[in-house]
């Protein structure tokens, strides 16, 4: 999964750290392990740039799941419900009804969310399945852009999602 700068050059809001041409930021290694019984998937958002044809990471952001802390949106009658019993129960979903975004579990990111990945520590992942329930596909777009901080702003601040094919 890739989000690119939306515009060419990119200023870092860190003192000291210049301005890069052409940033993106990419998912990569994954980790998934067991601590005290309970699942713990980790993933990293690396934020980077070609530098004379190589790579360089310009900051990482871990992005771990271990237990669900609920998304909470409105319901029909103006209700704060989790969003899964809200979706499940027929509700339909719109953003602006978010209240506060919560973050799914292991279990949930692994099998609601993701495409089957590899473990090994190198793949890049999709954190939104190719696949499956178009509305799972979108709140997780609208999860990551509203949850998933670069330089202390969200992601969707300056960069876009490169569209997944």
């Amino acid at each position: 999964m890739k989000y690119i700068c939306k515009t060419e050059y990119y200023e870092s809001p860190k003192v000291g750290q210049g301005t890069f041409k052409n940033p993106y930021a990419v998912t990569r290694r994954p980790a998934k392990r067991e601590v005290n019984g309970k699942l713990h998937l980790e993933f990293n958002f690396d934020l980077a740039h070609l530098r004379n044809g190589v790579e360089e990471i310009i900051e990482t952001t871990t992005l771990p799941f271990v237990e669900h802390q609920p998304t909470i949106i409105l319901n029909d009658n103006n209700e704060e419900v989790d969003i899964r019993v809200f979706l499940m129960s027929g509700g339909t979903y719109h953003k602006d009804k978010i209240v506060s975004w919560g973050r799914p579990s292991a279990y949930i990111m692994e099998h609601e969310y993701l495409d089957p990945i590899s473990w090994d520590g190198n793949s890049d992942i999709q954190l939104i399945s190719k696949v499956g329930h178009e509305v799972q596909r979108q709140i997780a777009k609208d999860w990551i852009d509203a949850c998933v901080l670069i330089h202390s702003q969200a992601i969707n601040v300056n960069f876009e999602l490169e569209e997944i094919n």
